[in-house]
């Protein structure tokens, strides 16, 4: 009786120590799973962010082809996006700049004058109004 009181004891021994090791393991996936629920959601909002970022690009870069489209409408056809070609334009014939070098006999000094023509502005697009546009949509980001 004596031996079965011992083995008794030992197998309530042996369970004790097996549930206190449960319990410690079973903490330690709790806080584990917590961690896990934490970085879930941090991924999320950065895929939320992500998402909403790569939206608002896709806008602005519509936005922009549209009001490059209408200021060239004026000069010629709207450019279609996705252009599978690079644009081709004629290269503009630099102006004629005149330098003439004057001395004034009174202080001997030289003085310079630099004439250009006007440009033709009609039939060429205003390159300061689009880089303005274009400017504004880098402020966006």
């Amino acid at each position: 009786m004596e031996n079965n009181t011992q083995n008794l004891s030992g197998a309530l021994n042996n369970l004790i120590k097996a549930y206190e090791d449960l319990q410690k393991e079973n903490i330690d996936l709790k806080v584990e799973i917590k961690g896990l629920k934490n970085d879930n959601a941090k991924l999320n909002d950065q895929l939320e962010k992500a998402n909403s970022t790569s939206n608002k690009q896709s806008q602005d870069i519509s936005s922009m082809v549209g009001k490059i489209n209408s200021l060239l409408k004026s000069d010629s056809p709207a450019i279609s996006t996705p252009t599978p070609e690079p644009l081709k334009s004629e290269p503009t014939p630099a102006p004629k700049t005149e330098i003439k070098i004057e001395t004034n006999s009174d202080d001997e000094s030289l003085v310079q004058r630099v004439e250009t023509p006007e440009n033709d502005t009609k039939s060429k697009i205003d390159l300061n109004k689009m880089e303005s546009l274009l400017n504004g949509f880098g402020g966006n980001s």
